[in-house]
């Protein structure tokens, strides 16, 4: 898989982001568009995604996916159907947020 290039986080629009039922493959790559040293101290709390809330910031948001992505790259499969549930529904509130 081919590194996505980083989008900053201040300058992501909504059509970076991928369609609504993206599969595993599309959210990966966006997930890679991730800077994960704009996060800061949040980068412990990312590690578990039930940490994600809709009242997330933008860049929070991104570090959950960014997270999984890199967690279930190192399991080697793609994520269970559970968790690309909630995976979705990051993606739906980051597709809010930038529309507000």
């Amino acid at each position: 898989m081919n590194m996505p290039a980083i989008i900053p986080t201040g300058e992501l629009k909504s059509s970076d982001l991928p369609p609504v039922h993206a599969t595993w493959r599309r959210l990966s790559l966006f997930a890679l568009s991730f800077d994960p040293k704009e996060i800061g101290s949040y980068g412990e709390r990312a590690v578990q995604l039930i940490n994600a809330k809709r009242t997330c910031s933008l860049a929070e948001l991104r570090a959950h996916l960014y997270v999984e992505q890199r967690r279930w790259n190192h399991f080697g499969r793609e994520p269970d159907k559970d968790t690309l549930i909630v995976l979705h529904q990051v993606l739906e509130w980051l597709r809010a947020s930038l529309q507000l």
